[in-house]
């Protein structure tokens, strides 16, 4: 009878774990930061943590490559986890998998999807959202963080390599008609909201997005900005010196945007605070070197910045920053590249 019941629970802790790989580690309550780099040809990756001072704490290793988009997304944070994509490993390549990395604690948890070709994340809510696509079809995934359940959504008509979540809704851009659809993920039902083809002119209709107050957000190669209101589906365009917007974060109400000029080269980069409600240009943040990624937390803004490599902290006074620290980076050797960086909220 003991023998059967220690079967039992060893069986019950497995099918628990199906599906998820975990890691453990040790702690470390002064992590601010953590830095990804990763390899593209072998399955390595390393993760450097970093203190609110700037010290290094420590610097961790796993059996995966090609892990994140190399810095040009938008950081994934729930619950001081950081979800990226895992492309491959030492065995296996296109794992079709996202790492959730517990920066406090340095430890990691993968979760399978069984899709090749994962080219973005989504956290919102209790949910995990991915997407990835194949001749034309795109897979929409989700995974509840609370019941590790997982759901799907086949468009079997677009193409999208980006998207965002708002309300329980996916909202994205079909990069070939330029139009944009709310994906409706309870009722299985995807609906076209606007086409953006004038907005987006003669290149392919993709960007970051973000949803606030019933406003769509984007970046494109034509303007620094294009809005989108949903309910009167309403278009309008902004720009700020700078033909292509970046990347895009909403925080507080208030848009962080940065540039992707031609006219800087790669050693140059403007990020603008703007605040949609009253149409303000709040400030222009000029850089000597390339943004690479960056994050809003409250009053601080995180800077990952290229040529060459630096974490750069500072504090948003009065829409005036102020240095806290500027770390210097080892150069990217060893096959090694630099993959993006998360703050934890």
């Amino acid at each position: 009878m003991k023998r059967a019941k220690k079967i039992f629970i060893i069986c019950f802790i497995v099918f628990s774990l199906c599906g998820c790989e975990q890691k453990k580690s040790s702690y470390l309550p002064d992590a601010d930061v953590g830095i990804l780099l990763t390899r593209f040809q072998t399955g390595k990756t390393m993760v450097r943590t970093y203190s609110k001072t700037g010290k290094k704490l420590q610097e961790t290793k796993y059996s995966y490559g090609a892990v994140g988009n190399c810095g040009f997304t938008v950081p994934q944070m729930k619950n001081k986890i950081a979800y990226e994509i895992a492309l491959g490993d030492d065995e296996e390549a296109d794992l079709g998998a996202v790492l959730a990395f517990d920066i406090s604690h340095d430890s990691y948890k993968r979760i399978d999807f069984g899709r090749n070709n994962i080219t973005e994340t989504k956290v919102d809510g209790r949910y995990l959202y991915c997407i990835s696509n194949n001749n034309r079809i795109t897979y929409f995934d989700r995974y509840d963080l609370k019941t590790q359940k997982k759901s799907s959504y086949v468009w079997k008509d677009g193409t999208t390599t980006n998207f965002c979540v708002h309300n329980d809704k996916i909202y994205a851009i079909d990069m070939e008609s330029c139009v944009l659809y709310q994906l409706d993920f309870e009722k299985k039902k995807i609906s076209p909201i606007c086409n953006l083809k004038k907005e987006f002119g003669k290149d392919f209709c993709e960007g970051f997005l973000v949803v606030n107050d019933d406003f769509l957000y984007m970046t494109s190669y034509n303007h620094s900005l294009i809005s989108v209101d949903l309910h009167t589906k309403k278009i309008t365009t902004k720009d700020f010196g700078f033909a292509s917007g970046g990347e895009l974060i909403m925080k507080n109400d208030i848009l962080y945007i940065s540039s992707v000029d031609p006219s800087f080269g790669a050693e140059k980069s403007t990020l603008i605070k703007y605040d949609p409600k009253t149409e303000k240009k709040l400030a222009a943040w000029h850089f000597n070197y390339s943004v690479r990624q960056f994050d809003v937390r409250n009053n601080e803004l995180f800077v990952f910045g290229a040529k060459p490599f630096t974490l750069n902290k500072f504090e948003d006074k009065e829409n005036e920053l102020v240095d806290i620290y500027s770390v210097a980076l080892p150069g990217e050797v060893d096959n090694y590249r630099y993959s993006g960086f998360w703050c934890l909220y």
